[in-house]
């Protein structure tokens, strides 16, 4: 194309109808004149051929003659220049169109993913060849709905049937194919199959839970065994003390006040047996849910001075300071008997494994909806990579700067947060090693009677 490439040439770079009257003598025929003139070519009318995208070709009327076109040669050849664009273009559309839907056939059909179409009612009207392998037939005709049922609660998710019985698990997704009015013409479903995936994650589920599980009942077997191992001690000091006072008492005249003394043993030791008894037997009603509790309006300071109280002398003879922190005064809903049962266990262990010259403090924190009771210690503390056992039964966390004499049968917190919750409680536990626990109870709150 260019200004002087001859009528068509000029016409397409123009943009617009050249005339070359007379071929022999038109400079824009310079280069070409000598191949037109031996066909007899002498006359050449050109028309650009207009589309969309710009100049789509011309349109050219020789004459074997001297020529220019009339007014009505001019209007002939707007329409038939106007027809040639039109049939250029459509050739054009119908070219894309055919190949754009070559492409899809060839994605449709050799898609590794099953695929299907259906018309606007969900009646498949084709299915590629991964989906009919998928499912084992030809699925053409039937209801999208009927062959992939969707599944409750699972948005994406459907269930098919195998021709062979087998059910499979199945992601569905459906697209609208739209028309050119907007409407919807037919849907474009694509399914992959879960089945195996999901069976894999659910083997590995149950192995995973399986040696969960195994771990769970190998680390209970041997709390069990440090709990028999435990209780055993527990329950062999005391009666041996009952077995030789019993036969002290038996074989020898012992003076008054030596049998009352033995006599005394005997009873302390068997009051610490049968101690032992109830813990275990109240840790194995709070596991099962049985544990008997009695709510009433219990008043939380005169409990707590009642327990510090109760265990001033051990605490002295540990060089143990006791505090009950001054606070108002709060009634909390609960068993008093079980109440008093947390407490001595709670002040019992921040004696048990303080220091000397340690303190261990009771605050009642009555603020809010309920009602906090606050055991602080200035102890060892608990070292963090055993926290997470404090409420395993029977776990005595085999601390080795514990002594066999400090170290209980592992039942006395576990056994504290079974009855706080069974109050409607709850109870926390934090420590710092070297700083001291912190132990809190928080019950429901009762409001004191109007005077």
């Amino acid at each position: 194309m260019g200004a002087d490439a001859g009528s068509c040439g000029a016409a397409a770079y123009l943009d617009r109808p050249v005339v070359a009257e007379d071929i022999g003598t038109d400079p824009r025929w310079r280069e070409y004149r000598a191949i037109a003139t031996p066909h007899g070519l002498r006359s050449c009318w050109s028309s650009p051929i207009r589309g969309r995208q710009g100049v789509l070709g011309t349109f050219a009327v020789y004459h074997d003659h001297r020529h220019r076109p009339s007014a009505r040669e001019e209007r002939l050849v707007d329409r038939l220049t106007h027809l040639a664009s039109v049939a250029i273009e459509h050739a054009g559309l119908f070219g894309a169109l055919a190949e754009s839907e070559e492409r899809f056939r060839r994605a449709f059909a050799d898609n590794a993913t099953g695929m299907a179409l259906a018309d606007p009612h969900g009646r498949i009207t084709d299915a590629n060849r991964a989906l009919t392998e998928l499912l084992g037939r030809d699925i053409t005709g039937e209801r999208v709905d009927e062959v992939l049922v969707p599944c409750a609660g699972a948005a994406g998710e459907a269930r098919a049937r195998h021709a062979g019985g087998a059910e499979l698990e199945l992601a569905v997704t459906s697209s609208p194919v739209h028309g050119p009015d907007g409407g919807v013409v037919q849907l474009s479903v694509a399914v992959l199959d879960l089945t195996q995936r999901r069976a894999a994650l659910r083997e590995r589920q149950a192995r995973h839970e399986a040696e969960v599980a195994r771990a769970a009942a190998e680390s209970a077997s041997r709390a069990k065994s440090r709990f028999v191992a435990a209780l055993g001690h527990e329950l062999r000091t005391p009666l041996q003390a009952i077995s030789g006072f019993a036969e002290l008492l038996g074989t020898l005249d012992l003076p008054a006040d030596r049998r009352a003394g033995a006599l005394d043993r005997i009873a302390g030791a068997t009051s610490h047996i049968l101690s032992l008894v109830d813990e275990v037997l109240d840790v194995a009603r709070v596991e099962a849910g049985a544990l008997p509790v009695h709510p009433e309006r219990v008043d939380a300071a005169a409990l707590t001075d009642e327990v510090l109280d109760l265990l001033g002398p051990v605490a002295g003879e540990r060089g143990v300071t006791l505090h009950h922190v001054p606070g108002g005064a709060a009634d909390v809903l609960a068993d008093p008997r079980r109440l008093r049962q947390v407490l001595i266990n709670l002040v019992g262990n921040g004696i048990r494994y303080n220091r000397p010259d340690g303190w261990v403090t009771v605050g009642i924190d009555g603020g809010g909806a309920g009602v906090r009771l606050v055991v602080r210690d200035s102890g060892r503390g608990i070292p963090e990579h055993v926290t997470g056992r404090i409420f395993v039964a029977f776990d005595r966390l085999d601390l080795a700067e514990h002594g066999p004499a400090d170290q209980g049968i592992g039942l006395g917190l576990p056994l504290a947060r079974g009855l706080v919750e069974a109050m409607g409680g709850t109870l926390t536990i934090s420590s710092v090693v070297d700083a001291g626990t912190t132990a809190v109870v928080a019950l429901p709150r009762v409001e004191p009677p109007l005077r």
